[in-house]
């Protein structure tokens, strides 16, 4: 028998093993390589079990390839099925010349441009440090997923793109994807924005919600601390709202959504709402200035772009564009 690990051949391991790919293809689409329905009218399923997910930390790379570590609490079937599924339809199947690609666009921006990036856009990983190093970086970054603050590999699944407005993983006892498909399967990444899309994923993608920068903000006798901690959020009225922490006169919120293009009333209105039991506050100013920062840097940034071309350069612009245009949506409260 052929030792060539074929589509089929490598599905038939992946369903002994626990997993599911119902009505599923490899094929090339608007974003590249990614998988497609065998039948449109019927419904896919995808699953990646919990014994196949591989945590981040174990992937190593050793002799060109990705292994699982020696250490690693994974099945030696498991660690087989991994590793020879990054040679023959991840790693070495194109992912290493997309994540090259990538890397080497990043490059060719101009120093001068790069030193003008503000901190707060937190991309010095892009270009710092050893481009080899960088690539493998930007491989598994672009491949994992935060599970309970877990960041894991996913086989199979971390074939599927990215588009908004479709639903995100379902990532109840491992990971899945499923449901009926006209063209490619597609999910939503994560609940993020155009900014948080490019620091994750390298690409720009026009986002239905815009999070604040991390910054602090001084006004009278307060002073407000805004993270990008997207995750840390608590239910109230059936609303999911940033976690605020009161100390002394920092307010610290773990995150502030400044647009959302189906609700442009819900950023103020949260916002307002959270404020209600901190004294001494004007809310209304508070939002207004964190909105005007935001809105400054992201403007005095695609100015400095516009006197530079190329590959990169347009990305990050784009970048740009799509978060400023999702932060317009915002009025009323």
């Amino acid at each position: 028998m052929s030792d060539v690990w074929t589509w089929d051949r490598m599905i038939d391991e992946f369903v002994a093993l626990g997993g599911a790919a119902d009505n599923v293809r490899l094929g090339q689409g608007d974003c590249g390589r990614g998988l497609f329905p065998i039948d449109p009218a019927k419904p896919v399923r995808l699953h990646t079990p919990p014994n196949l997910l591989i945590e981040r930390g174990f992937a190593v790379f050793e002799d060109g390839a990705w292994r699982v570590a020696r250490d690693a609490p994974v099945g030696d079937r498991e660690r087989h099925f991994f590793e020879r599924y990054q040679a023959a339809f991840c790693w070495e199947a194109g992912g290493q010349d997309e994540c090259t690609t990538f890397v080497e666009t990043m490059d060719a921006i101009p120093r001068s441009l790069r030193d003008l990036l503000p901190a707060e856009f937190r991309l010095d990983s892009l270009f710092e440090g050893d481009p080899a190093l960088r690539v493998q970086t930007r491989f598994l970054t672009s491949r994992a997923i935060n599970m309970q603050g877990r960041s894991m590999l996913m086989p199979i699944v971390e074939l599927v793109n990215h588009r908004t407005g479709k639903a995100l993983f379902d990532l109840k006892m491992g990971v899945s994807v499923s449901g009926t498909f006209d063209g490619e399967v597609l999910v939503r990444y994560q609940h993020t924005d155009a900014l948080g899309i490019f620091q994750e994923w390298g690409f720009a993608s026009r986002e239905p919600i815009a999070f604040s920068l991390p910054l602090l903000v001084g006004r009278g006798d307060r002073a407000f601390g805004v993270n990008r901690e997207l995750q840390k959020t608590v239910k109230r009225d059936s609303v999911r709202m940033p976690t605020v922490k009161l100390n002394g006169k920092l307010v610290t919120l773990s995150h502030i959504m400044l647009g959302n293009v189906k609700s442009p009333e819900l950023p103020r209105r949260i916002f307002l709402s959270l404020m209600e039991d901190i004294p001494r506050v004007n809310a209304e100013e508070f939002f207004d200035e964190i909105r005007n920062i935001n809105r400054q840097k992201f403007l005095k940034f695609i100015a400095a772009l516009d006197e530079y071309e190329g590959a990169g350069v347009s990305l990050l612009r784009k970048m740009c564009d799509y978060q400023l245009e999702t932060m317009s949506y915002c009025t009323g409260s």
